[in-house]
């Protein structure tokens, strides 16, 4: 068995010589072919990014915007490394292909660093999906390796290495970077995590450029308790001062405003949000907030598919997003602290109907204040997130995610087609082609071309499903 694919890529030489000599002689030219993006009707992949259409490239984790230019973002995936635009999401560069693993659970800048050219990213499980059974590699079926940070000083163009270690075989779901000093949160987020992999983790740090890395959680003269941390978060207007959430996420703004949504882990079934705290004074009062509906009854994929986060510009307004609603949207609220009140900021509350994939992983603003979203189905942008005059779009760009569980080949029409994780089955426009035409959502499960029986009228016949056998076609 395998962990999900990123995309893929097809070989242009299949030819199996018997001689080292001729293999090494083979011209093995790869050509990418996505899917980036699927696109589809709403009904079908679940985003109204272009109402009333939309499109997916695959489940995109932590984000980070450039504080200063609105057109550079990072962003992590949890199958396919960590990715880069410098034109506001139109085109994508892939980072870490030659790194030892792509799953990226984390990833943030060092605000020490005036060129915005210091990034640090944690490896760990974060994937939705799984090819494994259940049983013994249900759990690390979810991802790839995990073998502690990546370390970049020239804006993600060569990585190192770090806190194999202290760090190996632990999913490192939070990081922050300030100059020689390094913080790596370890916490076993998956659903598909047990009872016992969740009470695993710690916070560690280096002193020393990340040579070392000493557990500091429960330590004598830290004052933080021991235990998994899900999240660290940076004060804005303090570089030195950070929070770690003790297995709950956290975000911060200016002000020293702080709040967490806290994720409930049942005896039995999944996980949901359960409550939400905000503090305008660094933590030393709490104010409940009010909590809207951010986890669907079915899914119940809060611990994974939450986020929250505070406006940069008014420390007063508080976003979060979940798991799934209804239509199989993304829930996303904005709730205002004054007034104590929540209200959606997709669907009807835009300028024109739009809403984006479900299953969000993580909320930022880039320079120009868009609130930007990460979820199941790629990086999402929301203008004017203030009110309801804004509008969602999709900025993955040529992105490609999908965790890819099936893959066919139609050799009438010379083209493919997908099963993937929460991507649904998508076949690809036309041959070489990386659009791709998405026909059916939820998780694609598997898909097969019978290119045979009528071959001679040249058509073919796609066959696929979806998880628990459903939408068969």
């Amino acid at each position: 068995m395998f962990g999900p694919l990123r995309g893929f890529v097809l070989a242009a030489a299949i030819a199996l010589p018997t001689s080292a000599t001729a293999q090494s002689q083979i011209n093995q030219k790869f050509v990418p072919q996505g899917p980036r993006p699927s696109l589809g009707p709403a009904s079908t992949v679940q985003s109204a990014d272009a109402p009333p259409n939309g499109g997916v490239a695959g489940a995109v984790g932590p984000v980070v915007a450039d504080p200063v230019d609105p057109n550079t973002l990072f962003v992590g995936t949890p199958g396919g490394g960590i990715w880069k635009t410098t034109d506001g999401g139109t085109t994508w560069k892939a980072l870490t292909d030659k790194q030892a693993t792509l799953s990226i659970s984390s990833l943030a800048y060092d605000p020490m660093d005036p060129t915005r050219n210091t990034l640090i990213a944690g490896t760990g499980l974060t994937a939705n999906g799984t090819v494994c059974s259940a049983g013994a590699c249900f759990f690390t079926g979810s991802g790839g390796l995990r073998n502690g940070l990546l370390y970049s000083q020239d804006g993600g163009n060569t990585w190192t290495s770090l806190g194999a270690a202290a760090l190996g075989n632990q999913s490192v779901v939070g990081v922050a970077a300030r100059g020689n000093v390094l913080v790596a949160g370890t916490y076993e987020i998956s659903g598909f995590a047990s009872a016992t992999d969740r009470n695993i983790g710690a916070l560690y740090r280096s002193t020393d450029s990340g040579t070392n890395f000493t557990k500091i959680s429960g330590t004598v003269g830290t004052g933080l308790p021991d235990g998994p941390v899900s999240s660290i978060a940076g004060d804005r207007s303090d570089p030195k001062k950070l929070y770690a959430a003790v297995t709950a996420p956290d975000a911060t703004a200016p002000g020293g405003a702080v709040a967490v949504a806290v994720v409930n882990y049942p005896t039995t079934g999944g996980s949901a949000v359960t409550g939400l705290f905000w503090s305008g004074n660094s933590g030393a009062n709490w104010s409940s907030l009010p909590l809207p509906a951010l986890t669907s009854p079915d899914l119940n994929q809060g611990s994974v598919n939450s986020a929250i986060a505070i406006d940069p510009n008014n420390k007063n307004l508080v976003y979060v997003s979940g798991d799934g609603n209804a239509n199989a949207t993304v829930p996303a609220f904005r709730i205002d602290v004054t007034q104590m009140t929540s209200d959606s900021i997709t669907d009807a509350n835009t300028a024109n109907g739009s809403t984006v994939h479900s299953d969000s992983r993580a909320i930022t603003f880039d320079a120009n204040g868009r609130l930007i979203l990460t979820s199941d189905g790629t990086i999402y942008a929301r203008t004017n997130p203030q009110n309801d005059s804004g509008v969602w779009t999709r900025i993955g760009g040529d992105i490609s995610a999908f965790e890819v569980y099936k893959v066919a080949y139609d050799a009438v029409g010379k083209r493919l087609a997908v099963a993937a994780q929460d991507n649904g089955v998508t076949i690809q426009s036309a041959r070489n082609a990386q659009q791709w035409n998405a026909v059916m959502g939820a998780d694609g499960i598997n898909v097969f071309v019978n290119d045979m029986t009528l071959k001679d009228s040249k058509r073919s016949v796609f066959y696929a499903n979806t998880q628990n056998l459903g939408f068969p076609a």
